[in-house]
Protein backbone atom coordinates (compact mmCIF):
# COMPACT_ATOMS: atom_id res chain seq x y z
CA UNK A 1 0.00 0.00 0.00
CA UNK A 2 2.48 2.31 1.18
CA UNK A 3 4.51 2.03 -1.83
CA UNK A 4 1.53 2.39 -4.53
CA UNK A 5 0.87 5.48 -2.74
CA UNK A 6 4.80 6.84 -2.73
CA UNK A 7 4.44 6.06 -6.69
CA UNK A 8 1.55 8.04 -6.75
CA UNK A 9 3.05 11.07 -4.92
CA UNK A 10 6.61 11.26 -7.22
CA UNK A 11 4.47 10.87 -10.46
CA UNK A 12 2.42 14.18 -9.33
CA UNK A 13 5.31 15.37 -7.93
CA UNK A 14 6.53 17.38 -11.17
CA UNK A 15 9.31 19.57 -10.22
CA UNK A 16 10.96 16.50 -8.06
CA UNK A 17 11.29 18.94 -5.04
CA UNK A 18 9.47 16.63 -2.76
CA UNK A 19 6.52 18.56 -2.50
CA UNK A 20 3.09 18.93 -3.66
CA UNK A 21 2.02 22.52 -4.85
CA UNK A 22 -1.27 23.08 -5.24
CA UNK A 23 -0.89 23.71 -8.98
CA UNK A 24 1.22 20.21 -9.14
CA UNK A 25 -1.79 18.81 -7.10
CA UNK A 26 -4.62 19.69 -9.07
CA UNK A 27 -2.85 18.64 -12.40
CA UNK A 28 -2.73 15.18 -11.07
CA UNK A 29 -5.87 15.10 -9.82
CA UNK A 30 -7.62 16.51 -12.94
CA UNK A 31 -5.65 13.43 -14.57
CA UNK A 32 -7.21 11.13 -12.62
CA UNK A 33 -10.69 12.72 -13.83
CA UNK A 34 -11.15 14.93 -10.50
CA UNK A 35 -11.59 17.82 -11.60
CA UNK A 36 -11.71 20.68 -8.88
CA UNK A 37 -12.01 24.43 -8.86
CA UNK A 38 -9.79 26.23 -7.77
CA UNK A 39 -11.24 27.02 -4.60
CA UNK A 40 -11.78 23.45 -4.02
CA UNK A 41 -8.21 22.72 -4.71
CA UNK A 42 -6.83 25.14 -2.10
CA UNK A 43 -9.62 23.56 0.56
CA UNK A 44 -7.70 20.25 -0.23
CA UNK A 45 -4.39 21.37 0.04
CA UNK A 46 -4.85 23.35 3.48
CA UNK A 47 -6.68 20.09 5.09
CA UNK A 48 -3.91 17.60 3.34
CA UNK A 49 -0.66 20.09 4.47
CA UNK A 50 -0.50 19.19 8.55
CA UNK A 51 2.38 21.02 9.05
CA UNK A 52 1.19 24.45 7.45
CA UNK A 53 3.90 24.80 5.10
CA UNK A 54 2.04 25.47 1.92
CA UNK A 55 2.62 22.32 -0.19
CA UNK A 56 2.31 18.87 0.59
CA UNK A 57 5.17 16.32 1.47
CA UNK A 58 5.04 12.26 1.27
CA UNK A 59 4.22 11.83 4.97
CA UNK A 60 1.35 14.18 4.84
CA UNK A 61 0.43 12.47 1.53
CA UNK A 62 0.28 9.21 2.91
CA UNK A 63 -1.99 10.46 6.07
CA UNK A 64 -4.72 12.10 3.52
CA UNK A 65 -4.81 9.06 1.48
CA UNK A 66 -5.19 7.29 4.69
CA UNK A 67 -6.38 3.23 4.75
CA UNK A 68 -7.90 3.61 2.01
CA UNK A 69 -5.47 3.97 -0.09
CA UNK A 70 -7.96 6.52 -2.37
CA UNK A 71 -7.27 9.44 -3.88
CA UNK A 72 -10.16 10.29 -5.07
CA UNK A 73 -12.34 9.05 -1.90
CA UNK A 74 -9.44 11.13 0.33
CA UNK A 75 -10.59 14.07 -2.08
CA UNK A 76 -14.45 13.52 -1.86
CA UNK A 77 -14.40 13.40 1.70
CA UNK A 78 -12.24 16.36 2.63
CA UNK A 79 -14.86 18.65 0.13
CA UNK A 80 -18.41 16.60 0.98
CA UNK A 81 -17.31 14.47 4.08
CA UNK A 82 -17.59 11.01 4.11
CA UNK A 83 -19.91 8.66 2.36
Amino acid sequence: FVRGVKQSFYLMDTNRDGLLQRNELRVALYSYGINLSALQCQRVTQLADLDQSGAIDVDEFLEFIGPTGSTGKAVRNTLFGPL
